[in-house]
């Protein structure tokens, strides 16, 4: 439950299927006036937990690519590739959340999204 009446949870709602190849796609813009948020030179990290055991460990940690926006001309899309591997064995509700440093090693964490794994029929169809 959230304190303070802090909702965590604002990323998007992710949902599939155990040992499913995903790539995630995530825009960085600022909160305010909605501008694009310029991630050059940044490091962006890609972490998911157990949702009932979120002081666990992570159950998957990757870094993530930043390519450019051809519209806004700033690099602010954010990539994620989920592989068959990473996600296999795993079925139930896990939270995600993206950690952002930047050039100067100043972090930001854009809040927390919700990641429903639903258990693969036939693990073995996929070995």
């Amino acid at each position: 439950m959230p304190t303070c009446g802090m909702n965590p949870y604002q990323l998007p709602t992710i949902d599939l299927v155990g040992g499913t190849d995903r790539t995630l796609r995530f825009h960085a813009r600022y909160y305010k006036g909605n501008r694009p948020f310029d991630l050059t030179g940044a490091k962006c990290q890609f972490s998911v937990v157990n949702f009932t055991a979120r002081k666990g460990a992570p159950v998957i940690s990757k870094l993530m690519d930043v390519e450019l926006d051809e519209v806004s001309n700033v690099h602010n899309i954010l990539t994620i590739d989920l592989t068959k591997a990473d996600t296999l064995n795993l079925f139930g509700k896990f939270a995600y959340q993206i950690t952002i440093v930047d050039s100067t090693g100043a972090t930001e964490i854009p809040q927390q999204g919700v990641l429903n794994i639903f258990r693969n029929i036939d693990t073995e169809a996929l070995s």
